[in-house]
């Protein structure tokens, strides 16, 4: 019954555009599993993944007519992998035709906005085995583009911008020029605040109303007592990232006051639009929503010259049941998903990284430089996330993580620490290299990352 309906669903397209097509074709195959259609290629002696597109001559009206005139038989499916293929080689040449594409409804009824992988940072670092090297995933045969959904996916809506949508074109010239061999590379530094931090805590709990013996309590980090140690260690990050012509810096999750973020900016529009850091994320204390029965935890994105870029509210609250503590969050609804020269930048909080939920809507997007600013005391679950998620999205992930108590040298206390993984190229338990021992951070750069793995 799906062949008829993608028949139909093809016939119905006036004109049968690519887009429309692909979106049609990708859907179809996503509903039916690939496993028959691969099992008749290999049983033909052809391997799928060794499957050759259409005849780039081939038109989409002339496809349409051919595979409404076949019967419903495993040929049907075989040509349709192949004219997918062909589709997604043609639209990767042809960037305008699906730019502004509204949302397309899929054979299966989900609407889906068709989107550029753009992999070109795991590409440069030396690839590992992805979901496009796997049998039974569409991804082999549309490798350039990815499908997600224009609807809500488990309650958070997937916001995709692209380049015209966020920043200025001169700032993506700058980004995209940053695979292109030439100096500076792309750097992202992770800057976890290794002194100490004396968090203004404030308890939830006594004003709330539980007949649980032993209430969990809620806490609000509401800001830094020795503010003045926060400015100072902010100010260093800053010039050591200039000084390093780092593209993105990263700070942890909760640690910047009103004031910390108003000093971030301030020194970041003295540099200008040329400056360094390019990007800087960070994560801002605790501050009550609109009706006051709750917390924001949100992490700010700023562009060179100190202009707000991308605002991301944390999508899960954090609960610690041994120690009976956790936020009392009014929870994001939104994953945004930035589009740039050298990948899609997705921003996220800490557990959004690792909760399953969340894990599987980032799956259903098209990002793959994943940014997190985390305040938690261990990662060890974190690298796991990261792995996963470079086998489905061929993501390459940066945190930056501080725990809440002060952190411990390497040897005490392996497992809080900040890390990043892209593609070959994995650096954890900081500071991990020798002569790295003393360093208050953890620096990717591509060229050096990219020449060690070889």
């Amino acid at each position: 019954m799906s062949r008829q309906d993608l028949r139909t669903r093809l016939a119905a397209l006036a004109p049968p555009r690519s887009a429309a097509c692909l979106v049609l074709l990708c859907s179809y195959f996503e509903k039916e599993g690939l496993q028959k259609a691969e099992g008749e290629l290999q049983k033909q002696g052809e391997h799928p993944l060794d499957l050759l597109p259409i005849s780039e001559k081939e038109r989409p009206a002339d496809m349409v007519r051919r595979l409404g005139a076949l019967p419903d038989s495993l040929h049907f499916d075989v040509l349709a992998l192949r004219w997918l293929k062909r589709l997604d080689l043609r639209l990767a040449h042809q960037l305008d035709e699906r730019q502004d594409e509204d949302p397309m409804r899929g054979i299966d009824g989900v609407l889906y906005r068709l989107r550029r992988r753009n992999e070109d940072l795991a590409k440069a670092l030396g690839d590992v085995t992805w979901e496009a090297d796997q049998s039974r995933s569409t991804a082999a045969y549309c490798r350039h583009h990815k499908l997600v959904p224009a609807e809500p996916v488990k309650g958070i809506e997937i916001e995709c911008r692209t380049a015209d949508d966020w920043g200025d074109p001169y700032l993506h010239r700058r980004l995209k020029r940053l695979l292109s061999g030439r100096d500076p590379p792309l750097r992202v530094m992770l800057w976890p605040f290794l002194g100490h931090l004396d968090f203004e805590v404030e308890d939830w709990t006594a004003s709330g109303k539980t007949r649980a013996p032993k209430p969990i309590r809620c806490i609000s980090l509401r800001g830094v007592r020795n503010e003045s140690d926060l400015l100072e260690d902010t100010e260093n990050a800053l010039a050591e990232a200039r000084s390093l012509k780092v593209a993105i810096l990263v700070f942890p999750e909760l640690v910047m006051t009103s004031k910390a973020a108003a000093r971030v900016r301030e020194v970041l529009s003295g540099h200008g639009a040329d400056g360094f850091p390019i990007l800087t994320l960070f994560g801002c204390c605790h501050r009550r929503c609109a009706d006051g029965r709750a917390d924001v935890n949100e992490a700010l994105l700023l562009g060179p010259d100190g202009s707000e870029l991308c605002s991301h509210q944390k999508l899960t609250h954090y609960t610690n049941r041994d120690r009976r503590i956790s936020e009392r969050l009014d929870p994001g609804e939104k994953l945004t998903v930035l589009e740039c020269g050298f990948g899609n930048l997705v921003p996220l909080i800490c557990l959004d990284f690792v909760n399953p939920s969340v894990v599987t809507v980032i799956s259903a997007t098209h990002g793959n430089v994943l940014l997190v600013p985390s305040l938690s005391p261990k990662t060890s679950t974190y690298t796991h996330v990261a792995a996963g998620l470079h086998a489905s999205n061929r993501a390459c992930s940066f945190v930056c993580n501080r725990r809440f108590e002060d952190p411990q040298p390497c040897s005490e206390d392996p497992a809080g620490t900040s890390f990043y993984r892209a593609g070959r190229s994995v650096f954890s338990h900081f500071p991990q290299r020798k002569e790295d021992a003393g360093m208050p951070f953890v620096l990717f750069d591509a060229w050096t990352d990219q020449q060690r793995i070889k």
